[in-house]
């Protein structure tokens, strides 16, 4: 009875002092197995991102605000030859890590701009399809000023200038008037 009391206690003593530093040894392969694998699965989707803005000639909004041109950004993509698009809002390159691939890119609904006059910034709120919202830096005082609650794919086109180059054409509604605003965003 004594052997198995020393038996079981010598495992126990053995086993809390192994086991930490099996599991410590095992941690570490699989922590740089992780980092390996992480920018792989971020490049995959990037270009899965890449190809489908690709397929359907999506045309990136440009944003003085954005420092990474790509990602965090709006895209027209789909245009009809009427120039009426869908606008696209792919998520910022951190998201790439953690996101599922469905909501990197998502359809934009509405946008309504928002400055703080004091601070002399602006916010666009993109209002997603699927109900949620984001806030989109923009330029204080820019072009998007006219924008409040404006349904891009309803109310919007993408127009050819004659000399070249594409404008974003927007019919402005208020509740006494509406009027046609463009500006080059592309």
């Amino acid at each position: 009875m004594v052997f198995i009391l020393k038996a079981l206690a010598g495992t126990l003593a053995f086993g809390g002092i192994a086991t930490p530093i099996a599991l410590s040894q095992f941690e570490d392969p699989l922590l740089e197995y992780r980092e390996e694998i992480t920018p792989e699965n971020k490049n995959l989707k990037v270009r899965k991102v890449l190809q489908w803005l690709r397929e359907k000639d999506c045309q990136l909004i440009q944003n003085p605000e954005n420092e990474n041109n790509w990602s965090n950004a709006i895209y027209a993509c789909e245009k009809q030859e009427n120039g009426i698009a869908n606008f696209y809002y792919v998520g910022p390159e951190n998201s790439f890590i953690t996101e599922i691939e469905s909501n990197l890119i998502r359809k934009v609904s509405t946008v309504n701009y928002l400055a703080n006059k004091e601070k002399e910034t602006a916010m666009l709120f993109l209002g997603l399809e699927d109900g949620e919202s984001i806030n989109w830096a923009v330029a204080f005082e820019s072009g998007w000023r006219y924008f409040k609650n404006v349904s891009l794919s309803e109310q919007c086109s993408v127009r050819a200038k004659a000399l070249g180059g594409d404008d974003l054409l927007c019919k402005l509604e208020n509740t006494n008037s509406a009027f046609y605003y463009s500006f080059s965003v592309f």
